[in-house]
């Protein structure tokens, strides 16, 4: 091998081993900002709950959140502890892809909802990132419950806290839907042209879902709400949870 070669061979090596400490660096600085990003959330959520209560979130909670964030507009919190977020909505779906609760910039997001829809629609997504490598984070749970009927069924119920009340609600349908289905198939869909409409729209999760339900479907006039992450290892494969409203309640 000659000195030019092996000079060349030794310079991309070099960038390579660069390049490789640089993601490395971000991803750890990225989780860095996430953990202390829970661990905010979850210190105010433990100072403004009632200890003589068993609720996860309370309304003193709800307020103290809002007062950090004025996009603040719920905490999603599953039954079997999972999945515990705080949801946030603004003006566009690209904000919180990058940026945290606190509003700073991290690829790991926060946990929203979609721009175009409203909590009294009745339907509304909500969106939250998949983490390969991190299994823990935002929605990234999904795909292991989508995969598995036995933790689906152990995690099915979650409610969300929402200013002036409690929305509870149990996961019905559960499926993948590619990029190329998405343009003939619009998930986030809010509201229904009649009986015929509806029915063709959850037709759709009816057929490619994944789970068995453990409480029935969803029929027309029911009140739901839309999960969204990636796929692991798949980000152009999106899981989708879809769950049925049960019951409304105050703090």
């Amino acid at each position: 091998m000659s000195d030019k070669l092996r000079k060349i061979i030794t310079v991309l090596l070099i960038c390579v081993i660069l390049v490789c400490i640089y993601f490395i660096g971000r991803d750890l600085m990225m989780s860095k900002k996430e953990a202390d990003d829970i661990k905010y959330i979850e210190n105010i959520v433990a100072e403004t709950i009632d200890e003589q209560d068993d609720s996860e979130f309370g309304l003193a909670s709800y307020k103290a959140l809002k007062e950090t964030n004025s996009d603040f507009i719920g905490y999603l919190v599953f039954d079997s502890g999972i999945i515990k977020e705080p949801i946030v909505q603004c003006n566009n779906n690209w904000y919180y892809l990058s940026h945290v609760f606190t509003k700073d910039y991290s690829t790991l997001g926060t946990v929203f909802i979609d721009s175009n829809a409203s909590i009294d629609d009745t339907n509304f997504t909500i969106f939250g990132h998949n983490n390969s490598y991190n299994y823990s984070v935002k929605f990234s749970k999904l795909n292991d419950m989508i995969t598995d009927q036995s933790y689906y069924e152990e995690n099915a119920h979650f409610s969300i806290y929402f200013e002036n009340e409690i929305r509870d609600y149990v996961i019905c349908y559960m499926y993948y839907i590619t990029e190329e289905e998405y343009q003939d198939y619009n998930f986030t869909r809010t509201a229904f042209g009649g009986k015929a409409d509806f029915e063709d729209f959850i037709g759709f999760a009816a057929r490619k879902n994944k789970i068995i339900p453990l409480d029935g479907g969803i029929e027309y006039g029911n009140n739901f709400v839309t999960l969204q992450t990636c796929k692991r290892w798949a980000s152009s494969i999106k899981v989708i949870a879809v769950a049925r409203e049960i019951m409304r309640r105050s703090y």
